[in-house]
């Protein structure tokens, strides 16, 4: 499919999901309780996802019950999920590096158990002060291994650049960054003034199926249990507020992304850049040029035929590549 092509295909479906929210938002004036607009309790969610037998334990940090699981002995690594998506995304992760490793990962403000800040105000160096505390509060204290996907892994690099001294090496899976395409759509989508004032209401789950089905290269990859788990986390009371929230402050951050790109190559810590070779919203033939030409020693790997998503997608290969690369440079 050529550039323009996906182009269109971005637009029709802008379009179509516009109107499928328009029409929540009627139903939703009408009393309407379906497509998407049921709330479930905290308590609910923590049954179904962070039952005590899984790991799950929280911590209060800046007004808010942070979800975490801190597993192993060993060198640190911290995981950070991307957008709409929550810790389990590494679930396979931790089943391939085994033992020998103390292995972190969160819900960060916005997403997943924790929800979104009440005031609804997201910036980078909020977030980076976050993790800050969050580190600080769970002992850790010497550099880590840190590792993340889509924002994650913009996360990833802005603390390599922003707390070089708390960093060990970075692992970035099909990273947020250059972003040459824009934002992706769901966070287009929730930056238009109306659509994202529908979706504070509505988030018809159509639009998670839709989303993961676009973001996988192989569809025949998808675990249900994903799809069921980004449609859940986005029923918790104050989630669907958070996601507009969060959507809004990043396309705001496109006007400084020129700033923040101009510090990239002054991160010295290793690097691995891991790419799905099919990633719609990050294209990896111009992303991956992009960072190799700011970090020419960056360590490159390419997934044939995967999406955005490589640590769901092809996880025992994601893992793989990462616990070489952390083990050669630990």
């Amino acid at each position: 499919m050529t550039r323009t092509n996906k182009n269109k295909g971005h637009a029709m479906l802008l379009k179509k999901l516009a109107i499928s929210l328009l029409l929540s938002m009627i139903m939703l004036l009408q009393g309407c309780s379906t497509l998407g607009m049921n709330s479930v309790t905290q308590q609910e969610m923590n049954q179904k996802y962070a039952d005590q037998t899984t790991g799950s334990r929280f911590i209060e940090i800046d007004g808010l019950q942070v979800h975490y699981r801190d597993q192993g002995e060993g060198p640190v690594l911290l995981l950070l999920h991307g957008i709409l998506d929550s810790l389990h995304t590494w679930d396979k992760w931790i089943e391939e590096f085994g033992e020998g490793y103390r292995i972190v990962r969160l819900d960060y403000p916005g997403f997943g158990l924790t929800g979104g800040w009440q005031d609804g105000e997201y910036s980078k160096e909020r977030w980076l002060a976050f993790f800050d505390q969050f580190l600080n509060k769970i002992g850790i204290d010497q550099p880590i291994h840190v590792v993340g996907n889509s924002l994650g892994g913009g996360f990833a690099w802005q603390l390599a650049v922003a707390r070089p001294e708390r960093v060990k090496t970075i692992v970035m899976i099909d990273p947020a960054g250059y972003a040459v395409d824009g934002t992706p759509w769901p966070v287009t989508l929730a930056s238009t003034p109306l659509i994202g004032s529908v979706m504070r209401y509505s988030t018809p789950p159509f639009i998670f199926r839709q989303g993961v089905k676009q973001v996988f290269g192989n569809p025949d990859n998808i675990n249900p249990a994903d799809v069921e788990r980004f449609v859940d986390l986005s029923t918790l009371q104050g989630n669907r507020s958070a996601y507009v929230d969060v959507f809004r402050y990043l396309t705001k951050m496109l006007e400084e992304r020129e700033a923040m790109l101009k510090q990239i190559p002054n991160i010295q810590v290793p690097v691995q850049l891991q790419w799905g070779e099919k990633d719609p919203w990050f294209p990896a033939d111009i992303e991956t040029a992009m960072w190799k030409k700011d970090l020419p020693y960056i360590d490159l790997v390419i997934f044939e035929g995967v999406g955005h998503m490589p640590q769901l997608e092809v996880p025992k290969k994601s893992a793989q590549a990462a616990m070489g690369f952390i083990e050669k440079n630990d």
